[in-house]
């Protein structure tokens, strides 16, 4: 019976890790999939870790202390796939960010995967960021992050709620100041052709400020953006690997005897 409660516990981790984290939470990605996904990790880890939960623990097979656990286990699950996808999520407000401020807003488009109007510029720089996530081996180090925290939290111990607020806001830190960093050269060409204009209007009144404006604002858009493609997407893996990296030194504060029921 342990044997089953452990199993439970390890897939329920599992499953809310896949629920939240980059690429495996995008709503293409069915259900079905998602927990087929996690049920077979579980059972691939099951060997390894069970054994020493059942030699640390006698686990409480009573319904109540189950779906406590569970409940905690699915806690610690969210929070590790929230910490991976708060940061990946950087590189559409990248996109949203240039666009906004380049006035280009209004060329919003209505995609699948959300319920708001993105822009061009939004989704490019998101499916690249998501090509090179997958390629530079983002899903193996999402993988060993969820794999680690066994090691660092095993199943059946409890979540601290004030650690983990302190992981998650420090985490949203990095990704305000990773877009602000991205930015900082388009809203800087931005501000330029801005002032350049205003500069051309008060000297030649008789230009339609509107269209020479608005047409260098796309131009400057387009150029930034192809420019800063590149190294916006490089930046956020970078810091995808640091956040990671985060995560599991967070898991190891937190495995403490106190934490430990």
């Amino acid at each position: 019976m342990s044997l089953a409660v452990g199993f439970i516990y390890l897939a329920t981790r599992l499953l809310a890790i896949t629920l939240v984290a980059p690429i495996l939470g995008h709503k293409s990605v069915g259900m079905a999939v998602r927990v087929s996904l996690a049920l077979l990790i579980a059972c691939i880890v099951a060997p390894n870790l069970l054994p020493e939960f059942i030699a640390a623990r006698q686990a409480n097979t009573d319904v109540p202390s189950v779906v406590s656990q569970c409940l905690n286990e699915a806690l610690i699950g969210t929070a590790i796939g929230l910490g991976m996808l708060i940061i990946f999520s950087a590189a559409m407000m990248i996109g949203a960010a240039i666009s906004q401020l380049s006035g280009m807003q209004m060329e919003s488009v209505f995609g699948p995967d959300a319920s708001f109007g993105q822009h061009p510029t939004t989704q490019l720089i998101g499916l690249t960021a998501a090509g090179v996530f997958i390629l530079s081996g983002g899903m193996e180090l999402s993988l060993a992050t969820a794999m680690s925290s066994f090691a660092s939290l095993p199943i059946g111990n409890s979540l601290p709620s004030d650690q983990v607020v302190d992981m998650i806001t420090t985490i949203l830190n990095q990704s305000f100041e990773l877009t602000i960093r991205a930015v900082a050269p388009a809203v800087a060409a931005l501000l330029v052709s801005t002032i350049l204009v205003g500069i051309i209007s008060r000297t030649l009144p008789q230009l339609n400020l509107f269209q020479v404006g608005f047409s260098t604002n796309i131009g400057l858009m387009l150029t930034a953006a192809f420019l800063t493609l590149s190294g916006c997407v490089w930046l956020v893996m970078d810091q995808y690997e640091q956040v990671n990296e985060l995560i599991q030194a967070s898991m190891s504060a937190m495995h403490s005897p106190e934490t430990t029921p």
